[in-house]
C-alpha cells in the first residue's frame, strides 16, 4: 500500500484524485507510520477527503492514543495483539478495555484487527466493535486453497461465512 500511495504522490494531487476516485478509495491505511511524520501525506489525502486511517495497540498509552486519534479520520484500527499478525489469538477481555479506553478518547469508529481468523473470533470482536479486519487468515487460505479448481466458490462461501458472523 505505502509503495502505490508514494508512486501516486510522485504525481501529484490531481492524479491521486484521478486515480483515487476512479479506485474507489475512501480512506487510507499505512502501517508504521508514526502520526508525526504524516503531514506530508495528509497533503495529498486531506485535500481529496480521503480518510486517513490510525493504528493503535493494546500497549498505546493514553497519551500516545490522544495524539493518534487527533489525526485520524474515518476510523480507528485496534491491533488487537502484539507481535505478529495471524500468530496469536487476541483476547477478548484484554481488547473490550482497550476499546473503552479508545472510545473514551474519540468519536471515531474503531475497527479491531490482527490474529482473528474463524466466524467464532468474529463474532465475539463484532459485538465488541464497530468492525472486525480479516487480512492474514485470507492470505493464509488463499495459500492453502488458491490452486484448487472450485476456488472462487470457496473463498466466495469463507468471506460469506466471515460476514454472516458479524451479524448481531
Amino acid at each position: 500500500m505505502l509503495f502505490k500511495f508514494a508512486t501516486l504522490s510522485l504525481l501529484g494531487e490531481p492524479a491521486i484524485k484521478a486515480k483515487g476516485e476512479k479506485a474507489g478509495v475512501d480512506g487510507v491505511l499505512v502501517v508504521d507510520l508514526p502520526p508525526e511524520e504524516a503531514d506530508e501525506l495528509r497533503t495529498f489525502t486531506d485535500p481529496q477527503e480521503i480518510d486517513f486511517i490510525t493504528l493503535t495497540a493494546p500497549t498505546t498509552d493514553d497519551r500516545r492514543l490522544e495524539k493518534i486519534v487527533k489525526t485520524s479520520s474515518g476510523f480507528i484500527y485496534y491491533i488487537s495483539v502484539t507481535g505478529v499478525t495471524g500468530t496469536k489469538e487476541p483476547e477478548a477481555e484484554a481488547a473490550a478495555r482497550d476499546l473503552r479506553r479508545i472510545r473514551k478518547a474519540t468519536d471515531l469508529p474503531v475497527a479491531v484487527g490482527f490474529g482473528i481468523s474463524t466466524a467464532a473470533q468474529v463474532r465475539k470482536f463484532a459485538a465488541l466493535a464497530d468492525g472486525v479486519v480479516i487480512g492474514s487468515a485470507f492470505v493464509k487460505w488463499i495459500a492453502q486453497h488458491g490452486r484448487e479448481e472450485d476456488f472462487l466458490r470457496q473463498a466466495a462461501a469463507y468471506a460469506r461465512e466471515l460476514k454472516e458472523a458479524t451479524i448481531l
